[in-house]
């Protein structure tokens, strides 16, 4: 999504303000996907191998996309179409229906790309968010709503947001990141294409196998009308985000998450805060 919408003045707000710190060119590769050759044709004139810091560097970043910004569409432009076509395959683009999206949190930022490109409301359902409330994108309704909690932002204390990674790293699909779409002329086919797999991905049965007993205790749950607060979702999980000993060994390797749109590569939670 981010690739898809980089020649739209209003994604850059969205997409090119998340923390980063490391090289020009590899930037434009690791958080937009771009290959070695779209990023070299993008930066024509600058030097890939300086170094930017986000957001700090963001009115640099922005200054490079206006004056690249029609090299940046000759290269999205295709792809967006056709993800567009995709989208509309699938019914998501149905004037009948509004689609409705969900994720760990917190911002809601592929909801409002989502409606940039296919010009529509949107509803989305969050963990946890910024902010809750309706928000305009170019004359259409996004939604945002949460489940645990809203108006807290990373870093601010609460737990279910600031180790979110756990969450994010078991909530995931056994693919990696998805990076672009072809279309088939010939079968009228769509082909995906993503990234690298991180280990959780390799291994995904055995997180198969963990989702699998998740979704037994809810049904469990459900038969035997056992309900659970918010605040107690909130206590167990600060719990086994905090205390390494809480979670089987044998389940650690899948704590693992591709941050590669901040420069990180791989992260494992486990280690990132020190359990």
């Amino acid at each position: 999504m981010f690739r898809i919408t980089l020649d739209i003045e209003r994604s850059w707000s969205i997409s090119v303000k998340h923390s980063f710190d490391g090289l020009l060119g590899e930037f434009f590769k690791s958080r937009y996907a771009f290959t070695s050759e779209q990023t070299e044709a993008i930066l024509l004139g600058y030097d890939e191998s300086s170094k930017i810091k986000l957001p700090r560097d963001y009115p640099k970043v922005v200054k490079i996309l206006k004056e690249k910004k029609s090299v940046i569409s000759d290269i999205v432009s295709t792809t967006r179409s056709i993800y567009q076509n995709y989208l509309s395959s699938i019914g998501f683009t149905d004037i009948e229906i509004t689609p409705v999206v969900t994720d760990v949190g917190y911002s809601g930022t592929i909801q409002k790309l989502l409606a940039m490109i296919t010009k529509r409301e949107i509803y989305g359902v969050y963990m946890i968010t910024t902010a809750s409330g309706e928000i305009d994108i170019d004359g259409y309704t996004v939604s945002i709503d949460h489940i645990y909690k809203t108006n807290v932002n990373m870093g601010g204390g609460y737990m279910m947001l600031d180790r979110s990674m756990f969450l994010e790293s078991l909530l995931t699909a056994p693919n990696g990141q998805f990076v672009d779409i072809l279309l088939d002329k010939n079968s009228n086919k769509y082909h995906f294409c993503f990234g690298k797999r991180t280990y959780t991905q390799e291994n995904f049965t055995d997180l198969e196998m963990l989702l699998s007993g998740a979704l037994e205790c809810v049904f469990d749950c459900h038969v035997n009308n056992i309900q659970y607060s918010i605040e107690e979702v909130e206590a167990i999980f600060n719990a086994h985000v905090t205390q390494r000993n809480l979670l089987p060994r044998a389940s650690w390797p899948l704590f693992e998450l591709d941050d590669a749109i901040s420069g990180q590569g791989n992260l494992n939670p486990l280690d990132f805060f020190g359990l």
